[in-house]
């Protein structure tokens, strides 16, 4: 069906819906169609959380039921059914301030940033340093070029010199593979001027649709991630703050996606609306955070307003975001009638090693997911594996390892 742009029905959210913003499109539009294809009867919703299922291999082999389904086996017999366990995917979409005032130094070099240029030309500009701390040689997605299972795409904003931003559904850089190629097509949305008013709000919301879309369309499975980077406050059109923080909340409630906002110097401004998205967007920089977002007293966001080392600092939280995000050890588990959950191992084989079996080490009552932990546990919800502590280190250490689950056998549970 065909729905309006507002975020209830967007997220499939109950209660009123108003009138949209009129933010400026690339193509000139009034905005209007923030909805997009709209969302169906919410048979799908959530569907965010998972990547391409594992199966079980239904080829009648040993264990087979007689009717070509992986049986748990019967007897004294363990019969077992393989399966290469791919990790999870992710999907990075980053969302970037390039308005005119991050043509200024960062402090200390300039405290004040009264005038859009730099102090010192000698010294590299905030846009320049975000610039590199992306896509430099040394920067966060260069790093992760070549990675398996990471796709990128990129929303600059304004896209002009005063408020526009992209359409409904588009992007800067579409989401893609992280490849050579796609490094070189982020690095050429990045060269660009740095100009323009604060569109933060349709920047980020326009951000939140074009991953929503995304995975209607089947295109992004796996975990997805809007981070969100702006030097100071919105501009443009300050009365769809509200709506962005409803998108916010319904993307990470029924669709998965977590929100990271980053406020970079001249921010100060914004402190509670980027606490408030870090909050609902699932990504609070810990637990001392406000429980809700009308409480917010502290940055609950990754908050550069004071840092004295802007270079480094950015280019560290840069850095965190992509490991905690693409760096994970989590595999996908299917969702078949006949799995017994108590019937589940998980074997690894490094490069050039022997095979060896991975103990379950469930966590214990009133623990985390893999605190304490050395081997795999499922997730809350049993729809994943997840390898923890030195074994997942070995695996992502090894672009060589090997990681299978095996069906049908007693597995061994450490605790």
């Amino acid at each position: 069906m065909n729905v309006g742009w507002t975020a209830c029905a967007l997220f499939l959210a109950a209660g009123a819906c108003g009138s949209p913003p009129n933010f400026t499109d690339a193509d000139g539009s009034d905005g209007s169609d923030m909805g997009g294809n709209g969302s169906d009867s919410g048979n799908d919703s959530g569907s965010g959380g998972g990547g391409n299922s594992l199966d079980l291999g239904n080829d009648g082999t040993a264990g087979s039921d007689g009717n070509g389904k992986g049986g748990m086996g019967g007897g004294d017999t363990c019969a077992e059914s393989e399966e290469s366990a791919d990790l999870v995917p992710a999907n990075l979409l980053f969302v970037v301030d390039k308005s005119g005032s991050m043509n200024c130094n960062p402090p200390p070099t300039d405290t004040a940033c009264e005038n859009p240029v730099k102090v010192d030309e000698s010294l590299p500009s905030k846009w320049e340093i975000t610039q590199d701390a992306l896509t430099g040689d040394s920067g966060a997605l260069h790093v992760l070029a070549g990675q398996a299972g990471v796709s990128v795409g990129l929303i600059n904003f304004p896209l002009d010199d005063n408020c526009q931003v992209v359409t409904s559904g588009d992007t800067t850089v579409p989401i893609a593979p992280l490849d050579e190629e796609q490094l070189a097509a982020l690095q050429d949305g990045l060269d660009v001027i740095a100009d323009g008013q604060t569109p933060l709000a349709g920047a980020a919301i326009r951000g939140l649709e074009a991953l929503r879309l995304g995975i209607h369309a089947g295109d992004l499975p796996g975990d997805n991630y809007l981070v969100v980077m702006t030097d100071g406050v919105e501009t443009c059109q300050p009365d769809a703050l509200d709506d962005l923080l409803t998108y916010v909340e319904e993307a990470e409630k029924y669709y998965d996606v977590r929100t990271y906002a980053i406020g970079a110097p001249g921010s100060e401004g914004s402190r509670t609306l980027l606490s408030q998205i870090a909050i609902l967007g699932g990504t609070r920089k810990s637990n001392d955070c406000a429980e809700t977002p009308t409480e917010a007293s502290e940055s609950c966001h990754i908050d550069l307003t004071e840092s004295t080392d802007f270079e480094a600092d950015l280019g560290a939280e840069f850095q965190g975001i992509t490991e905690a995000t693409t760096q994970s050890c989590e595999y996908d588990v299917p969702q078949n009638a006949l799995i017994d959950r108590n019937k589940v191992n998980v074997e690894y084989t490094p490069s050039g090693g022997d095979k060896e079996l991975v103990v379950q080490d469930p966590p214990a009552d009133g623990e985390e997911q893999c605190e304490n932990a050395e081997g795999w546990q499922y997730t809350a919800d049993g729809t994943q594996i997840v390898l923890c502590g030195d074994i997942c280190d070995e695996v992502l250490a090894d672009p060589g390892a090997k990681v299978r689950v095996v069906f049908g056998c007693q597995e061994t549970v450490v605790r």
